[in-house]
């Protein structure tokens, strides 16, 4: 894959990192293109970037993490939230000690933000459904983890 040197990048660097990809050994394939994408979406690359963030996620456990959580990063920063989601999530099922952490927390934000988003129907609720306070509303006899009886214990049955 050919670097634009006008971007400052040593394209020698780049063929190097296609050699060891193109080596088939899985201990390098995935890390290769992990450096390749990262340095693709440093020089502002963004099909680049996302074609081998794409091509990394199946690698190495560490690569893939870091390549699908830099890869939702992307696709939120692009507005597309269905793909920043999946991103997350796989970042976040890969096992990494430190991007399965960032992927779940970003998926967490990215849940919230959508939560917060208002949408047509929610946008400006009606005065007869708006509510009139924001108490927690009472809890129900039938409710397993909400008592309703006063003072009784929040705190789980020793059975």
């Amino acid at each position: 894959m050919p670097v634009r040197e006008t971007q400052g990048w040593d394209q020698d660097a780049f063929d190097n990192l296609d050699a060891a990809i193109n080596s088939g050994f899985p201990e390098v394939v995935g890390p290769g293109q992990l450096i390749q994408a990262l340095m693709a979406d440093r020089i502002g690359d963004r099909d680049l970037a996302e074609f081998c963030y794409r091509e990394a996620a199946p690698g190495a456990v560490h690569a893939a993490a870091q390549a699908a959580f830099h890869l939702g990063d992307m696709l939120r920063a692009r507005g597309d939230v269905a793909g920043a989601r999946a991103q997350f999530a796989a970042a976040a099922r890969a096992g990494d000690p430190e991007f399965s952490g960032k992927g779940a927390l970003d998926l967490g934000v990215l849940i919230v933000e959508q939560a917060r988003a208002p949408t047509p129907s929610r946008s400006s609720p009606s005065p007869r459904t708006a509510p009139t306070s924001r108490s927690r509303p009472a809890a129900t006899a039938t409710s397993a983890c909400c008592p309703s009886t006063p003072g009784t214990s929040w705190a789980p049955s020793a059975t």
